[in-house]
């Protein structure tokens, strides 16, 4: 595969992974090919602001572009990066493996197989071919009422999905119980728990500060707030924080709002794979007394349910914040959420 193609085939997994486009099978085999770009692009200016372009317009045409090129001048220079790549792609562009060859029966007159054919003495009905015999007309007898009855339930089925969905979100339904429907976290405690302990933290990591939880402060409309610290990899200083909500909508325009805030403050959007209900990255670089002094810092906000999870890791003066180790914490952040919400 030539580079063009190899760049091409990449990126547009990464689109597909960014906007959650992607299949159950391409989003492990997906994440590996982010991971991998991300890892070789994400050390240099350009590459890093072309992997932002497209995490935050995957479908704008110029981003795509602008992927695309950056990733091919990698490729082209480094072999070794290619035939990774490759490696990484295999797998998503055999796509899944061939089903079994349809089989062929005879009953009754009836010869059902993969395929339909239509001959002078024969009836076809898509793949079932039935012999113009008393037999095979009794058959057909029976196709025909057996598939006016599944059309007759299946009308019932969505009249009654129709009637179920018009009495709004908040109408119980029969025999549901609210199955993993996400519900409000009811205290500070439950709060605290979704942030992990560190016996949960990934190998390396230490416990900082110790998880606390509070009423929240905050005027978005949250009811409770938690937050803990931690080192990371290299001493990489780490921020966890955790708002519930009443109610998913509440959960859903402090969301927005805390992204319109990012937005407006300056902060550049980082590629991210979908995490929860909704999900943001951002890097903001802010600077100090002195303007030579310049800190950085990349966070992730979830949300998952009724509940909004932040992780902010800080730049050190030498090296940037692990673009793996923010999806790590984002991903066991959110997946602590649905559990405390569903049990």
């Amino acid at each position: 595969m030539d580079p063009a193609e190899l760049s091409a085939q990449a990126v547009r997994v990464i689109t597909q992974l960014v906007e959650g486009a992607a299949t159950a099978p391409l989003t492990g085999a997906g994440q590996g090919v982010l991971d991998l770009v991300r890892r070789r692009l994400g050390g240099t200016p350009s590459g890093e602001a072309a992997l932002a372009a497209v995490g935050a317009c995957p479908d704008d045409p110029a981003a795509v572009a602008g992927l695309h090129d950056a990733l091919g001048a990698a490729v082209a220079a480094d072999r070794d990066f290619a035939a990774a790549l490759a490696a990484a792609l295999a797998p998503i562009l055999a796509g899944p493996p061939p089903g079994d060859p349809p089989q062929r029966t005879v009953q009754n007159g009836v010869v059902i197989d993969g395929g339909s054919r239509m001959c002078g003495s024969t009836i076809a009905l898509g793949p079932v071919t039935f012999h113009n015999t008393p037999a095979g007309r009794g058959a057909l007898g029976a196709v025909c009422l057996g598939l006016a009855t599944f059309v007759a339930l299946l009308v019932y089925g969505t009249i009654q999905a129709l009637d179920s969905e018009s009495q709004g979100p908040d109408a119980d339904a029969p025999g549901d119980g609210s199955g993993d429907r996400a519900a409000p976290l009811a205290d500070a405690e439950a709060v605290r728990a979704v942030l992990p302990p560190s016996s949960s933290l990934p190998p390396g990591w230490t416990e900082r500060s110790a998880p606390t939880a509070d009423v929240s402060a905050q005027d978005d409309g949250s009811t409770f707030a938690a937050e803990s610290q931690c080192l990371g990899r290299y001493s990489m200083e780490t921020r966890l924080l955790v708002f519930s909500y009443p109610d998913e909508d509440g959960a859903r325009k402090a969301f927005d709002a805390r992204a319109d805030k990012a937005r407006e403050e300056g902060a550049s959007s980082l590629t991210m794979a979908r995490i929860g209900d909704q999900t943001a990255a951002f890097s903001l670089s802010t600077s100090r007394a002195d303007a030579y002094d310049t800190h950085t810092s990349r966070s992730t906000m979830v949300r998952t349910g009724t509940v909004l999870t932040i992780v902010v890791g800080n730049d050190t003066e030498s090296r940037a914040y692990s673009g793996e180790d923010l999806e790590t914490l984002t991903r066991l952040l959110s997946d602590r959420a649905r559990t405390a919400q569903t049990g």
